[in-house]
């Protein structure tokens, strides 16, 4: 639960409007997972 509360800390300060993609159960576990963010510049 600790990764998902970092993540979401990360979501809310830098994303203006997130999109969520699930492919399965929200509570399924995973024995693997990779988190990429990727800043730009904003567009002027």
């Amino acid at each position: 639960a600790t990764l998902d509360k970092d993540v979401d800390v990360l979501v809310r300060r830098y994303l203006s409007d997130p999109v969520t993609h699930a492919i399965g159960p929200v509570d399924e576990s995973v024995d693997t997972m990779d988190h990429h963010l990727l800043l730009v510049a904003p567009s002027s």
